[in-house]
């Protein structure tokens, strides 16, 4: 009668196993645990697929002006980027059009280029204002930034190895 009993327990527990290997396959696999990241601001896509050509040993982004940099070693925009990675931006685009994360770069009275995030844009009478700040900074940049003071919005990032 022992022996009938756990006889029985095991069939039911094979059973329970099977249906959790089934539910398993099921599921799509992924290497990241089931849990939901904080919804953050993202930059928008600025490059259109047609401008775009893949080829055998390179891609090929077509624009009107880009520009491209090695960043400094700030640590203002780590967890995104650091140095020596490679900045392209495009300079040619409608200002107007950017959002709040937008990835750009901008000159200030003190600095010819520095590469930050838009967290927030305002209007005066004399146009735009661009409130923005370093991802790795735990405050917004201390100056506003007017339309004409952005150099070119970032389009792509290539995480470059030392030379």
């Amino acid at each position: 009668m022992c022996i009938t009993s756990e006889l029985a327990h095991a069939k039911k527990r094979i059973i329970e196993l099977e249906a959790q290997v089934a539910t398993l396959e099921a599921r799509e696999w992924t290497p990241y645990p089931p849990v939901s990241g904080v919804e953050r601001i993202s930059p928008q896509g600025w490059v259109d697929f047609n401008r775009i050509s893949m080829q055998q040993n390179k891609v090929v982004v077509n624009g009107d002006i880009l520009r491209y940099g090695i960043l400094a070693d700030t640590n203002s925009m780590d967890g995104v980027m650091d140095a020596p990675h490679i900045v392209v931006g495009e300079t040619v685009f409608d200002r107007n059009q950017l959002h709040v994360g937008d990835i750009v770069s901008y000159r200030t009275e003190t600095s010819d280029s520095i590469i930050h995030q838009i967290i927030k844009i305002e209007t005066d009478s004399e146009g735009r204002l661009y409130t923005l700040q370093g991802t790795n900074n735990d405050r917004p940049d201390t100056y506003q930034v007017r339309n004409e003071n952005i150099l070119s919005v970032l389009i792509c990032l290539i995480y470059a190895r030392e030379r």
